[in-house]
């Protein structure tokens, strides 16, 4: 048996200001460069991504594996139409170069929009199926957040989501798919399928599958798998992308067509009658500010605040400075807020050097329009290279690259407040971020963390209270609040709108 591996790889947020360019997907920064043909065997071997888990099953089954390109973009804008271009003719010109095979193994995510094409996956299948044949058997494995298409369905033979946000089983998810591909080769059949959209966005801190929501659906899941004898995937969808096919969905396979579909029936079912748990429970900066000062007040232990909006995870900038002005504004003492997107500031901290005082200008430098840089003097206590390998569950494996790191002090009397400075754009998911400046996460009383969930992995069994924060940012949460041009009609923007603790 000889199976080709490839992937390309991104998400993409319609209302990020900046596209996507050729250049993310060579750096990957915070994930792998660019890999091409044996770069493939020896770089992202052992790594929490699907193509890593395919690879080990391949291995473990003794198929030859006919490396061809992988490139993961990160999360941005929409990708550029000459640099989604170079990517897929270079995979096929390497994918038919490469001989005879028996199958593909895909890691795509399903949420990519290029300059022109709203379903960027459906566009590379489209490309990839007309250059091998339909008698090649394309299985791939998608990203939780995909917004899956009718076009990716049909082009594909095989598409199964990872089952865990913060996405610690993908490379799980990689596994589980090349052993469905190797069986569906031997057995010369591949599965019946069923597809069902839900007309539903649901808001991205919520699709957290450690809350009851996403968590009472997935134990449906996988007792509908096991009476159909199946395989289902729950896609939650990647609301800030603005594209036709944008929202919740359920992909089902089986032996049959009427068992597949019978198991997609099933699911929507079960969506329906746990909706009503997705609603946001949100807070502005200054109202999840002062509650974090109440709890850690009497707990003693950390209280996390996620800045769910300026998450470099779903696209933003990372750059925004709500949190430190509410931080500041509150008086808030023992907090840490990060990572702050600033090369410009992280240089400046660099040249003071450590112990220094100097001026900052903070952040709100690449973001919103209606941001602006915190101007503060600042102590130098922290510097790093940003040179570090993540053991979270999420990043495990990965160093990623952030260039020269820096923790400073606002000099402030009336508040005791750190900011930890990247030289590069990343979602703080990893404790390994903090020690790689010195800094110990249990030790502050307020973490203010740029990420929407994929923190929770690392930081929520040390928190004694999680508070989902909204500041401004490009990664709105909230569905209602973005001007949509280009989602299907009827999409129900949200699921109730936001709790009354939102502003």
């Amino acid at each position: 048996m000889r199976i080709a591996v490839a992937g390309v790889i991104h998400e993409a947020n319609s209302f990020a200001e900046h596209p996507t360019t050729l250049a993310e997907f060579e750096q990957g920064v915070p994930n792998p460069p660019l890999c091409r043909g044996q770069e493939i065997l020896d770089v992202l071997q052992g790594l929490n991504i699907p193509i890593s888990g395919a690879l080990d099953h391949f291995a473990e089954a003794g198929v030859e594996v006919a490396p061809i390109l992988w490139a993961e973009g990160g999360a941005g804008g929409p990708v550029e139409r000459a640099a989604f271009n170079a990517l897929a003719d270079e995979l096929i010109d390497r994918l038919e170069q490469a001989g005879p095979i028996d199958g593909l193994f895909l890691d795509l995510h399903g949420a990519m929009i290029v300059d022109g094409f709203d379903d960027g996956d459906g566009e590379l299948l489209r490309r990839i199926r007309a250059a091998i044949g339909s008698a090649t058997p394309i299985f791939a494995a998608l990203d939780l957040h995909a917004n899956v298409s009718n076009s990716m369905v049909e082009l594909s033979d095989f598409l199964h989501a990872c089952r865990t946000y913060p996405h610690v089983d993908f490379r799980e998810t990689g596994a589980r798919v090349a052993a469905e591909l190797c069986r569906s080769i031997a057995a010369e059949r591949r599965p019946a399928k069923a597809f069902a959209q839900i007309d539903t966005l649901i808001s991205s801190p919520m699709q957290a599958t450690s809350l009851p929501a996403a968590a009472n659906i997935l134990t449906d899941l996988a007792a509908i798998e096991d009476e159909a004898s199946g395989v289902a995937s729950f896609c939650m969808g990647f609301p800030a992308g603005d594209c036709f096919d944008a929202g919740a969905s359920f992909v089902a396979y089986a032996e049959d067509k009427h068992t597949a579909e019978r198991m997609a029936d099933r699911l929507t079912a079960s969506f329906a009658r746990h909706r009503d748990a997705f609603r946001l429970e949100a807070f502005n900066a200054i109202d999840a500010v002062q509650r974090a000062m109440a709890v850690s007040a009497v707990s003693g232990r950390p209280v996390v605040i996620a800045d769910v909006q300026d998450n470099a995870g779903g696209g933003a900038s990372s750059d925004s400075t709500g949190f430190i002005r509410a931080l500041t504004r509150c008086g808030a003492m023992d907090a840490v807020c990060g990572l702050l997107y600033d090369p410009e500031a992280a240089t400046a901290a660099h040249k003071a050097g450590r112990g220094a005082e100097v001026e900052l200008s903070l952040g709100g430098k690449r973001g919103l329009s209606t941001d602006a840089p915190f101007v503060a003097t600042c102590h130098v206590e922290q510097l790093g290279d940003g040179d570090f390998i993540c053991t979270g569950g999420y990043f495990k494996g990965v160093n990623p690259r952030l260039g020269p790191m820096a923790v400073v002090k606002i000099v402030d009397p009336g508040s005791d407040v750190r900011v930890i400075i990247s030289s590069e754009r990343c979602q703080l998911a990893d404790k390994a971020m903090f020690e790689a400046v010195d800094l110990d996460p249990t030790s502050f009383q307020i973490l203010v963390l740029k990420s929407t969930a994929h923190f929770r992995d690392e930081f929520d069994p040390i928190a004694a209270e999680t508070i989902i924060g909204l500041s401004p940012g490009e990664h709105c949460v909230e569905p209602v609040k973005i001007p949509y041009q280009r989602i299907r009609p009827g999409v129900e923007l949200g699921v109730g709108g936001p709790l009354s603790g939102a502003r």
